[in-house]
């Protein structure tokens, strides 16, 4: 050991004078050679993983992968099917199945705005599900999970070409990281890989088009790649980010001063062909994870746990089958006996003429029932020990005694508990996506500017069973990034299958939870939505008018209750309502004010307090008189027909009595308003 440590030295010293080359491509102009030596040294070291990706690949059987990477574009579609039994491809899909059930969606979260602020955040989270569907995440994201179970790593770029976001999927071997750079999972340089047809990119970069068209196909540690035949031209092109180092710094006019490090490059191998700074703290890459690394940036994925069990199915499979075709039917026959044997054979109608001893017909099992329960168990058990996943989810059943909704419910809440960490990666990832294409957002609206042309994505509104395309301005909900924050929440909280949700929702409801409208309205049930539209209109109708006068956005309504409505929903919703909006999220008595007005008309018509001749319930008022005299006109004993509410109206006086004057101690009631006499039940039924 002494001897090999003194040699060590002594070629550190013998180096010591030696030029070490500087692979610091962010510090220089002209970043293409050392960006492609390092590349070059990076797959060099990971030439071992690229291997292993095609091999999981294999396992969950991606015949087309083996194909490009041998070499052969063409697929042999006749070739056998050479797994017994595919545990992985099982498996995997069971476990994408799973995880798509929900989507996570972000919502955005104002950090102690007001009324205002809140209402634009609601109508953010829609406009960050209408970015997420318009850039194709959610079907990504299926792949990429996919990808995550067999390589470990899961992985998208996202970028923007002008207007246009882009949420693109990348295979793991597409993209190069130190594993040194990356011992704790935060590596600061990053370089993807793109093989890109030579015209087209000469057409992006004609300066460079001598140096196109003499550029490398492929590096030299490309032995393993997809292959490039002479049907395609194209060029190996590589991008590097590198980082920053510390806090960009700007001059008065935003430009960037310091950058501190933060570099960003598109080369060939004889070229630079885009150079600048780069200022983000990421890498603009969704990456999910299907077991996080214990050292290192690459992903553990479930492949890799079940490719011995997946060996040994296959190989206890080709020892069954061996056995299986070694076994059939036997005759015992005596020596002696005097029976002829060549009349023996497999006919249908065989006639055996036999003296003395009768022969004796056996047939033996084809395999010993402990080695068969064995194979068994590796195909179902075992795999469920390692992934987690239950027999009812591969198809085998309950365990008995699971009959009931509940129960049933609770047995799959269990069996999903292994999922919760790859549950909260994947709302860190859709939390991350969102973010980046926030940002993405920003430099479009930055450089259309006020009078550019807008950014907008179109939202897909689906309530109560009716679907509409609903078109939002980036510019009405652009936010802060310091004033709000995402997190996430599930599409639905209630069970996914029909029986189970309505069990679910009938359990809820004779605790007292829903009414009966509520109820109808969480069912969701397509095939009869439309029956149940009709039944719930009342209640939409309602809620659709509450949103009016909430908005801060538009100019309070001219609304006033028609005989037509449901007033006891209009009555109980809109107290629920405006006790939300002005006493705990703080709204404006702009829009607090005129809700309780339309509250309490709509109470005094329910309870016969109000009779009209020209417009019912506003005494005689068009709808535009009425709210501009308070929400009510006149009533019944009024001596001054355009006295205003609350001055003169002994009938209603004499039955409220001290409920005219504001509550003691509190703050005083709008204007031109009655205080309710009673607070309406729940669900107004």
């Amino acid at each position: 050991m002494g001897k090999r440590s003194n040699a060590r030295a002594a070629a550190a010293l013998a180096d010591e004078n030696k030029d070490t080359a500087d692979l610091r491509w962010w510090l220089q102009k002209e970043p293409h050679v050392p960006i492609f030596a390092n590349v070059q040294a990076l797959g060099d070291y990971s030439r071992s993983r690229q291997n292993q990706d095609l091999y999981y690949a294999c396992l969950y059987d991606d015949a087309e992968l083996a194909g490009l990477v041998q070499g052969d574009t063409q697929i042999i579609s006749d070739t056998p099917q050479t797994m017994t039994t595919n545990i992985v491809r099982r498996e995997v899909d069971l476990f994408v199945s799973k995880m798509t059930k929900n989507r996570p969606v972000p919502m955005a979260l104002t950090t102690g705005g007001n009324y205002g602020q809140q209402r634009r955040a609601k109508t953010l989270t829609k406009f960050f599900e209408g970015v997420l569907d318009s850039v194709g995440y959610w079907k990504t994201r299926q792949l990429r999970l996919r990808d995550a179970a067999i390589f470990g790593s899961g992985i998208a770029r996202n970028y923007r070409v002008g207007k246009k976001l882009v949420h693109e999927r990348k295979f793991p071997w597409e993209l190069r990281v130190s594993p040194i750079d990356a011992l704790h999972g935060r590596p600061r340089s990053l370089y993807f890989r793109h093989h890109i047809d030579r015209l087209v990119l000469t057409d992006r970069y004609p300066k460079f088009k001598e140096k196109i068209r003499t550029a490398e196909s492929r590096g030299t540690e490309d032995s393993w790649d997809t292959s490039l035949d002479r049907m395609h031209d194209v060029v190996l092109v590589e991008e590097a980010i590198h980082l920053p180092n510390g806090e960009i710094e700007y001059n008065a006019d935003d430009e960037v001063l310091d950058a501190k490090d933060g570099a960003y490059a598109l080369t060939i191998s004889n070229a630079t062909l885009e150079r600048g700074d780069y200022i983000r703290d990421y890498f603009g890459i969704s990456k999910f994870d299907f077991s996080p690394p214990v050292m290192g940036w690459w992903g553990e994925g479930m492949v890799r746990q079940l490719a011995g069990l997946q060996y040994e199915v296959n190989a206890i499979g080709l020892r069954l089958q061996e056995q299986g075709f070694l076994t059939g039917s036997y005759v015992l026959v005596p020596a002696g006996s005097g029976i002829e044997t060549d009349t023996l054979d497999n006919g249908a109608l065989t006639i055996v003429r036999y003296e003395g001893q009768k022969p004796e017909w056996v047939a033996p099992p084809p395999w010993h029932p402990e080695f068969f329960s064995y194979y068994q168990n590796l195909r179902g058990q075992f795999a469920s020990d390692i992934t987690g996943s239950s027999g009812a989810s591969r198809g085998e059943g309950l365990p008995p005694g699971i009959d009931s909704g509940k129960a049933m419910r609770t047995y799959h809440e269990i069996n999903d508990e292994r999922l919760i960490p790859a549950g909260r990666e994947d709302e860190r990832d859709s939390i991350d996506t969102a973010w980046q294409l926030f940002d993405l957002m920003e430099e479009v609206f930055e450089e259309q500017g006020e009078k550019g042309e807008k950014y907008s994505v179109k939202v897909d509104k689906r309530q109560d069973g009716r679907s509409s395309l609903e078109e939002i301005d980036y510019a009405k909900v652009r936010m802060d990034r310091d004033s709000f924050t995402l997190r996430t929440f599930p599409t639905s909280f209630l069970a996914s299958t029909p029986e189970d949700r309505w069990q679910q929702v009938s359990e809820m409801a004779e605790k007292g939870l829903f009414s009966q409208d509520e109820m109808l309205a969480l069912l969701d049930f397509p095939d009869i939505q439309r029956a149940l539209n009709l039944r719930g209109s009342p209640r939409r109708a309602v809620e659709a008018i509450i949103e009016e006068f909430l908005n801060p956005d538009t100019p309070t309504p001219k609304l006033a209750p028609e005989p037509a409505m449901n007033l006891d929903i209009v009555v109980a919703l809109g107290t629920l309502a405006y006790l939300e909006a002005k006493w705990i999220d703080k709204a404006e008595e702009a829009q607090t004010a005129p809700l309780l007005n339309f509250v309490l008309v709509a109470k005094a018509m329910r309870d016969g307090e109000l009779e009209g001749d020209t417009e019912p319930g506003t005494g005689g008022l068009s709808p535009d008189e009425a709210m501009a005299n308070g929400g009510v006109g006149p009533q019944p004993g009024s001596q001054d027909p355009n006295a205003p509410l609350g001055e003169v109206m002994p009938g209603l006086a004499a039955e409220q009595g001290p409920l005219m004057a504001p509550p003691t101690g509190g703050p005083p009631m709008p204007p031109n308003a009655i205080a309710p006499g009673s607070m309406p039940p729940v669900g107004g039924m």
